[in-house]
């Protein structure tokens, strides 16, 4: 099988046209990815506005004091200790 030799002219034209359709294709790959960023950054947004909403209303929240019991809290060499004979 014998390849046509392409003229200058013809090879320029081809490498063109290549030049051409690789252009359109990343055009539209950049236009896609350039969405998809837009959309996940409405999305970032939306769930910090969430996030933010959530901390106000958590800081109006009053924090419970924990229980605590009164013998555990004192060290232990403070605590009386019984005799057996008042057990």
């Amino acid at each position: 099988m014998e390849v046509e030799q392409l003229t200058y002219p013809q090879a320029l034209e081809v490498l063109r046209a290549a030049y051409e359709h690789e252009k359109i294709q990343l055009t539209a790959q950049i236009s896609t990815l350039q969405v998809a960023n837009n959309q996940l950054q409405i999305k970032i947004q939306k769930q910090q506005e969430k996030i933010d909403t959530l901390e106000r209303k958590i800081k109006k929240i009053p924090e419970p004091h924990p229980y605590t019991h009164p013998i555990r809290d004192m060290p232990i060499s403070t605590r009386i200790k019984r005799s057996e004979s008042n057990a």
